[in-house]
């Protein structure tokens, strides 16, 4: 690992340097705005789902994101922690789809 010296870390993706890396300069630091690409995670309910359950939901996870133990637990796994309300969340969500899309198909990747 990199922690014991057999592995150079030489860019992270992202905006803003990882909290566990803050040595490790960003690929848009060293000049390659394009590498932006930031995996996420997110919580999904059926289609259907009545919009006062999803608020109840999405109010508990920022909850539970916003605490100290929580937050410094995740940190610590590696993974930036923040809260997107619902639209915000979509449109990352459909950003996403749409890049890897355009990727794959000008890969000519075919399934088999």
């Amino acid at each position: 690992n990199h922690k014991a010296g057999k592995l150079r870390i030489v860019a992270s993706i992202g905006a803003k340097r990882q909290a566990l890396l803050p040595n490790v300069p960003t690929f848009t630091e060293l000049g390659f705005a394009n590498l932006e690409d930031l995996p996420y995670y997110g919580i999904f309910a059926p289609v259907g789902t009545p919009q006062p359950i999803i608020d109840k939901y999405g109010a508990a996870l920022q909850k539970v994101l916003a605490m100290p133990d929580v937050k410094q637990k995740l940190t610590t796994l590696g993974l930036t922690v923040g809260y997107e309300p619902q639209g915000q969340f979509a449109g990352r969500v459909r950003s996403y789809t749409q890049t890897w899309e355009r990727i794959i198909q000008s890969s000519g990747f075919k399934p088999l």
